[in-house]
């Protein structure tokens, strides 16, 4: 297609263009107005074209792009299964049906002592039948709102609180910042009294002692996972199964399925629920 350009004759004197199927200045050349016709050709930005321009334009982003969603694909975790109809409400003892999936990516604590592994999980979510609340079901071995789970961040403020880290360097190997290295610290530091943690500790193991040498340590939150590791391996002891490795993901991890509580990390950290108490054995604390 050629494409000429003339002087029209019509008093406005706007230029029209000329489309020619073949030889140019064919008798049968088709006169109109530029507003006429449409506008096959691209902007440079790629705007204003009919034709299938984006793998001009984009170049070798396409190539990028589909890599990413290739290796989204291929990260995609399968989901786990189910029963055929979810828990009753926990809001109001209504029954309910699931809802969908959620995917989640959460950073674990490794095989290996201080390390890490980032995981993608898929976590089903329920829908009460009366009440209309959509929830999140969170398996046992995930805490919920949370992406560095409750191993990791003992084990990062372990290593400021008691062996004297950097926030930077204890962060670094968590693959997380120096800023919420010092935040889970401070979280830790006001999450629950130290007696308190050790009373709880000492009810149940009654005839042995437990935290011993926790009243000399210096910092505040070296001596409230002085007191969660104490009541953690005593509830372990007495035949609570607990996914968590640390005093601090055994410990709330019990109060989650114990009581429904979350206690979530915020400026100023809350207590531990005035709901946990200990139990006569065999009753599930």
């Amino acid at each position: 297609m050629l494409l000429e350009s003339r002087s029209g004759s019509s008093s406005t004197g706007i230029q029209s263009l000329s489309f020619s199927l073949g030889v140019t200045g064919a008798a049968d050349a088709l006169w109109a107005a530029s507003q006429h016709f449409l506008y096959f050709l691209p902007l440079p930005q790629g705007q204003g074209s009919l034709r299938p321009i984006l793998a001009i334009v984009l170049g070798s982003s396409v190539a990028v792009v589909m890599a990413i969603v290739q290796l989204a694909g291929a990260c995609d975790p399968p989901r786990p299964l189910r029963p055929a109809h979810p828990a009753a409400c926990r809001f109001c003892g209504a029954s309910s049906w699931w809802n969908g999936w959620r995917l989640v990516f959460a950073v674990v604590a490794g095989v290996v002592a201080g390390s890490v592994e980032r995981v993608a999980r898929w976590l089903s979510r329920s829908k009460c039948s009366s009440c209309a609340r959509s929830v999140t079901c969170y398996p046992a071995e995930h805490y919920p709102h949370r992406q560095y789970q409750l191993d990791v961040v003992a084990e990062v403020v372990a290593a400021v609180a008691i062996g004297r880290e950097s926030a930077g360097k204890a962060a670094a190997r968590a693959t997380s910042s120096a800023t919420s290295a010092r935040r889970w610290t401070a979280w830790v530091a006001a999450l629950a009294e130290p007696s308190a943690l050790l009373s709880l500790a000492q009810r149940i193991e009654q005839e042995t002692a437990v935290g011993v040498g926790a009243s000399v340590m210096d910092a505040a939150a070296a001596r409230v996972l002085v007191g969660l590791e104490a009541l953690g391996a005593a509830l372990v002891r007495h035949g609570v199964e607990l996914v968590s490795r640390t005093g601090l993901g055994r410990v709330l991890e019990w109060q989650h399925r114990a009581h429904g509580d979350v206690v979530h990390l915020v400026s100023e950290p809350r207590r531990l629920s005035p709901a946990m108490a200990i139990g006569p054995p065999g009753c599930g604390l």
